[in-house]
């Protein structure tokens, strides 16, 4: 950890606010930066984590204390992840969580990104998102952090990017865009379900569906099934993890019990941190963790058994659906089409004369054009990859060189994909 050293490690974080408050704790109205190692991030003041997550500008359960302290006891432990956090008056406003790739000096911090997350955007609070956004360039600039940044999956458009655009203008820093796609988003619209079925939804989309359903109603009893409660949602994680691995992604090696660690980061991510920690020194307990993302699945039912099953993380007025399988014995049927459609019709009927209807959204969580519900969705996001750094030759140099490795990863698994299809 950069300025802390010696047995007085401890009481450098309590003194920055990264830990429990002291009732001697003073306010700061200066940004104060601390970058974690791995070692220490089970340390941060879980309250104050939460607290940030559910204040973000722009919300990213993937970077929610679960989420990350999940992978940091699973598929991210030899990563070498670090965090860079600000506070402010004792009071965590931001939240930069990366990797570096390269030799020191001349590599470049890659925010983190394991295979199950799905954003990149840090987490900065929306009280003072100019002064994180302030402090993180200024400390890029000096050396207190990487002076390279690559940030993927982050929104290209919107209140963050907006902000660091103009923040990054006035340091002299360059942002580069590496690629971009789009991601489906499902915002509230007058009228609940059907109105956005009529205005957003081809109505040969809409045939085929009914169609489908009616086929499935005839197979038995069909219900749509979301569960919130922590018993309810252990079950139908079993569940999605059974089906997944009899599927073609157990078949290829890809899915969750397929390895042992993904499947443990898995049970501990998506059952709200259960069995995360000790208690015992670590800022976590054995219980769920509070106010980190809430986890929510929702399933197709055939005469009470699940035949498709989402695992969803709600994080401020967002619900992202990052994971999605179904029961290939039913394929014929489209079960997870089945269950998009339901999935949506409950988002229109839990938000129908809502206060909080107007800024209520989904995420597909998706890291590609081309995703199931773009048809039946109404709106999209830009996201992408980006490069930050100083407005240095060296800077252009990589993202270049970043783009062109993109560019011939894609190309790759085209081939691959094709070459496959021939056999």
């Amino acid at each position: 950890m950069s300025g802390v050293t010696g047995s007085h490690k401890g009481d450098a974080l309590q003194d920055q606010g990264l830990l429990g408050s002291r009732a001697d704790d003073t306010s700061r109205p200066e940004v104060v930066l601390a970058c974690l190692d791995a070692g220490e991030i089970a340390d941060l003041d879980p309250n104050g984590w939460d607290e940030l997550s559910r204040h973000a500008l722009e919300p990213n359960p993937f970077y929610s204390r679960g989420y990350v302290l999940a992978g940091l006891q699973t598929i991210d432990r030899h990563i070498g992840l670090r965090i860079g956090v600000m506070t402010a008056a004792g009071r965590m406003i931001g939240l930069f969580p990366f990797h570096r790739r390269g030799p020191r000096g001349r590599g470049i911090a890659i925010a983190a990104g394991n295979l199950y997350q799905f954003c990149g955007t840090p987490l900065v609070h929306r009280d003072y998102a100019e002064a994180v956004l302030e402090r993180w360039t200024v400390a890029a600039r000096q050396g207190e952090l990487p002076a390279l940044w690559r940030f993927n999956h982050i929104g290209l458009e919107g209140p963050l990017m907006a902000l660091w655009a103009r923040v990054l203008a006035r340091h002299g820093h360059v942002l580069r865009r590496i690629y971009q796609y789009e991601r489906p988003r499902l915002t509230y619209t007058e009228g609940g379900f059907e109105t956005h079925c009529r205005q957003f939804v081809s109505k040969t989309r809409v045939k085929d569906v009914q169609r489908t359903i009616r086929r499935l109603e005839e197979l038995g009893k069909l219900r749509f099934e979301r569960a919130t409660h922590a018993a309810d949602i252990r079950q139908r994680l079993e569940d999605f993890l059974a089906i997944e691995n009899a599927g073609w992604k157990g078949r290829a090696g890809s899915s969750f019990l397929a390895r042992p660690q993904d499947a443990r980061f898995a049970r501990l991510a998506f059952r709200g941190g259960q069995g995360l920690g000790t208690g015992s020194g670590t800022g976590i307990g054995t219980g769920a963790i509070p106010g980190s993302a809430t986890t929510v699945t929702d399933s197709l039912l055939l005469d009470d058994k699940p035949i498709a099953v989402s695992l969803n993380l709600v994080a401020g007025n967002t619900m992202f659906t990052p994971k999605t399988t179904y029961d290939e014995a039913y394929r014929r049927y489209s079960p997870g089409l089945v269950l998009e459609v339901r999935v949506m019709q409950a988002f229109f009927d839990e938000h129908a004369g809502s206060a909080a209807a107007n800024g209520a959204a989904m995420d597909a969580a998706t890291t590609m054009d081309g995703h199931l519900v773009q048809g039946l969705w109404n709106t999209t996001r830009m996201m992408g990859s980006v490069l930050i750094g100083p407005d240095r030759r060296r800077t252009y140099a990589q993202a270049l060189y970043e783009s062109g490795h993109h560019r011939l990863r894609e190309a790759a698994k085209t081939y691959l994909k094709g070459y496959r299809g021939l056999k």
